[in-house]
């Protein structure tokens, strides 16, 4: 199974379980993965590579967010991007 269908499956069963900040991180993750198929040049598909790639970039987006919200004394939203 390839990335975009398990990610699939996992907002299919965040959305049964009702886990609202699950959900909307798996749908950011396929928001990206769609922009990765659709843009210029590509191919349509999205190997496993660059989906590691595409999860990778994200997550350290998320690890600079929360230092940054820290450093601005910002907790509940470094909290809330944890």
């Amino acid at each position: 199974m390839n990335l975009e269908s398990q990610i699939n499956e996992q907002i299919k069963t965040a959305m049964r379980a009702k886990e609202a900040g699950t959900l909307r991180s798996l749908r950011a993750i396929k928001a990206e993965i769609l922009k990765e198929k659709t843009k210029a040049g590509g191919t349509g598909d999205v190997s496993e590579d660059v989906g590691l790639r595409i999860l990778t970039k994200m997550a350290k987006q998320r690890r600079d967010s929360v230092t940054i919200f820290r450093e601005q004394n910002r907790e509940d939203l470094a909290l809330k991007e944890e």
